[in-house]
């Protein structure tokens, strides 16, 4: 489900804008067999499904384009770039209160509230208040986000799936742009920053060195399971 709304949010700026669970479907796609199994875990091929198409939201050039900035800059820990993008987004207060509010951090809910306390968010009103300034497609992306954030929390994805995820989607979002201002619109610092190939190839080899990562240990950890399944007993690393 991530990966379908981040799809839409970054690369096509055309989202499903009422993405509850009552319009979340999971259904069977292909045959049962091994090698599903071995990628993704189950042994049944699966699609998800979103139902109820009569709401969408169109994100205009911009901001698409300032969102896969500030995706791609709290990807690869960026802050201060983050930052620079969350202003040209929504002002100087969302330069300090959207990082926090996007990644969601903290290791546990009081590590959360004192990030929050330290960007100055010590109440549901300072959001709010954000939301009050902030132009209304940027207010619709957030509140999109913000569910379906806690629909695949409970589903399992974490953090860091999350960050990889978005932060996936959101450089292909920008290499349609290479590092150029929209259209009729002014380069940014931001877009000067994403035009520096180093920046560019830093995102790129995060994102190759992760992808690395999780298929070996994802084929590592299933072979391992196949092999107590085989011989019937738990096999012990040392």
């Amino acid at each position: 489900m991530d990966e379908a709304f981040a799809e839409m949010t970054f690369v096509h700026g055309y989202i499903h804008a009422d993405p509850h669970p009552g319009n979340i479907m999971v259904r069977t796609k292909g045959r049962r067999g091994f090698l599903s199994w071995l990628l993704r875990g189950t042994w049944q091929p699966f699609e998800v499904v979103l139902l109820d198409h009569g709401s969408y939201l169109s994100i205009p050039e911009r901001l698409r384009k300032q969102y896969c900035q500030l995706w791609c800059s709290l990807f690869v820990g960026d802050s201060a770039g983050a930052a620079s993008v969350a202003i040209d987004l929504g002002g100087q207060r969302a330069g300090q209160i959207l990082p926090v509010i996007l990644t969601q951090r903290g290791r546990n809910k009081e590590e959360q509230k004192e990030m929050q306390r330290a960007a100055g968010v010590s109440s549901f009103g300072d959001i709010t208040q954000l939301l009050a300034t902030a132009p209304r497609d940027v207010v619709e992306l957030l509140r999109i986000a913000a569910v379906v954030r806690n629909v695949t929390a409970s589903l399992g994805c974490s953090l860091a799936d999350r960050l990889r995820i978005n932060g996936t989607w959101a450089f292909k979002g920008l290499m349609g742009f290479a590092g150029k201002g929209v259209e009729g619109e002014g380069t940014t610092e931001s877009d000067k920053r994403f035009s520096q190939l180093g920046y560019r190839l830093s995102i790129q080899s995060r994102l190759l060195v992760i992808r690395g990562y999780i298929a070996l240990n994802t084929v590592v950890n299933r072979t391992l399971l196949g092999t107590m399944y085989v011989f019937g007993q738990p096999v012990v690393l040392y």
